[in-house]
């Protein structure tokens, strides 16, 4: 029996990081259980935001994966079994949102087409222990996980002026305990009425 009863965590940057592997090299008749006692977590890492886009229309960055909570290595007689007693918790991490995208707009013009862009905002961590990082961006960072929840994404940034503006994608939510971060939004450019661009 393998018994926990404190926090045990993982470590960033690969999926397959586990905070408890049960190992190899058991007898095959070994009967392996796992418990979970009151006092234990055994929770994986958040991944990191992801990087905004530039502002010439550059898409944003994924958000880096959450990490593993439990590696079972060895199956023995009657396989191994997990038992989690009331308090207790086993959760992989979650993903890191990714960065928005960035955004560039030309005016129309016989003299110079002006130009209007806007960076994509970063992306937040996501849920875990150790919690992932949000992504600072380049004017709008996200914002970390968590033990338990994923962060927020960076706001939406926006260059306007002359009756154009461009629009830099909003940075995605980092995602809960063994959830999915959220893809940033993508950049995007506006005119007003009677306005060309290119």
């Amino acid at each position: 029996i393998i018994l926990i009863n404190k926090d045990i965590t993982s470590s960033k940057g690969n999926v397959n990081n586990c905070a408890l592997r049960t190992g190899t090299g058991w007898d095959p008749d070994t009967v392996l259980e796992i418990n979970v006692g009151p006092d234990g977590e055994v929770l994986g890492a958040g991944g990191d935001g992801g990087r905004g886009g530039e502002s010439d229309r550059g898409n944003g960055f994924v958000g880096g994966d959450g990490s593993s909570a439990i590696g079972i290595q060895h199956e023995g007689t009657g396989g191994t079994k997990v038992t989690i007693q009331s308090g207790g918790r086993i959760a992989g991490g979650g993903g890191g949102g990714g960065g928005g995208g960035g955004a560039r707009v030309t005016r129309s013009e016989s003299f110079g087409n002006p130009k209007r862009g806007a960076p994509g905002a970063g992306g937040g961590g996501g849920a875990g222990f150790p919690s992932g990082g949000a992504n600072q961006g380049i004017n709008s960072p996200g914002t970390p996980g968590t033990r338990t929840t994923g962060g927020s994404g960076g706001a939406e940034l926006t260059s306007s002026g002359g009756n154009f503006f461009a629009v830099g994608g909003s940075g995605g939510n980092g995602g809960g305990l063994g959830a999915r971060g959220i893809a940033g939004e993508d950049g995007s450019g506006y005119a007003y009425p009677g306005t060309r661009i290119v």
